[in-house]
């Protein structure tokens, strides 16, 4: 189903915390030497990069709003109830932005196996898109 590919929606990125575990990850290109992450950085577009930015910052914000609610939830019931929420929320974020969750996903595991595309990326997240 879809949300078993949802992955990590937003990996440790510089204290972004992740808000959907890994369930079924897909295989990561491996980390590599610096050829290797050059290589990744220039096959990931400039568009690309900003628009899964834009959505990095949403979902973190929409994570940043939804953590404390579930700490403080008081049934398991009703956490597994705001996680659902924050999910869907996630979801739409970054659908929002024309990417698939595949693509945001994808983006964002070159970003933690290279340096100079999590550093666009970053970047683009913090400059709104």
């Amino acid at each position: 189903m879809f949300d078993s590919k949802i992955g990590a929606i937003a990996v440790a990125l510089l204290g972004t915390v992740a808000i959907v575990p890994v369930a079924a990850q897909q295989s990561s290109p491996p980390a590599g030497n610096a050829t290797s992450g050059k290589t990744l950085n220039a096959t990931v577009p400039d568009e690309t990069v900003a628009r899964t930015g834009a959505a990095l910052k949403q979902v973190t914000e929409i994570n940043n709003v939804y953590a404390p609610k579930m700490e403080a939830a008081p049934t398991p019931d009703e956490r597994a109830r705001l996680r659902d929420q924050e999910i869907d929320a996630a979801k739409k974020a970054i659908g929002d932005q024309g990417l698939t969750i595949d693509q945001y996903n994808k983006v964002l595991q070159l970003a933690d196996a290279d340096q100079a595309l999590r550093e666009r990326l970053l970047k683009a997240a913090n400059s709104g898109h």
